[in-house]
């Protein structure tokens, strides 16, 4: 059996750094004031960015329900207080005359 000759295996070098990402900031000590902020920014940036933004006709049309029901409820809570106010004059009026 021919003894068959190997090439001699070459060392690779793996870099254990990690690559930092450009535009990215670089995470700060666990504890530090300045990771918190850090890390609070990041990850609001990442969440707005999965955010689905209403359009024109949406943002228009929910505005004007809550307008429709604002002013609903506070024509219930205006109708209510005056009636109780009523109520209470009244009392106030028989009470007045000693009955």
């Amino acid at each position: 059996m021919p003894q068959v000759k190997t090439a001699p295996r070459q060392q690779t070098t793996v870099s254990t750094k990690r690559p930092k990402a450009p535009g990215l900031l670089a995470r700060r000590p666990f504890g530090s004031k300045q990771a918190g902020i850090t890390n609070y920014v990041r990850d609001l940036r990442s969440e707005i960015r999965k955010v689905i933004w209403p359009s024109r006709r949406e943002w228009t049309n929910l505005t004007l329900v809550v307008i429709a029901i604002s002013a609903v409820v506070g024509a219930f809570l205006g109708a209510t207080d005056f009636i109780f106010q009523e109520f209470f004059r009244l009392l106030l009026r028989l009470a007045g005359q000693g009955i």
